[in-house]
């Protein structure tokens, strides 16, 4: 897929899943992309519709963005945009 070369000329890696928790590290890809960021010394946020645990990643969560979990899934695209938005100024 080319994922290995676009990350290891990233300047920042966004990646994203409907729930991210501890599991999400072990065997599923958003852990494979992480883990692929770490070996490569470039940044990486988890953007995801909830966050449930306390990881040593740095995350975004869709339904803290619009307070709560209905309000996320009633317009995903908005706050997909507004996480955007947020990681951009910070980045800058």
């Amino acid at each position: 897929t080319g994922l290995s070369a676009a990350v290891s000329s990233a300047d920042l890696v966004v990646t994203g899943e409907g729930t991210f928790d501890r599991t999400s590290l072990t065997g599923k890809l958003v852990g494979y992309v992480v883990q692929m960021c770490s070996d490569a010394s470039v940044p990486v946020v988890v953007v995801a519709g909830a966050v449930k645990s306390d990881v040593e990643v740095r995350t975004v969560s869709l339904t803290d963005l619009a307070g709560s979990s209905e309000a996320a899934m009633a317009d995903p695209r908005q706050w997909l945009i507004d996480a955007g938005r947020r990681l951009a100024h910070e980045v800058r």
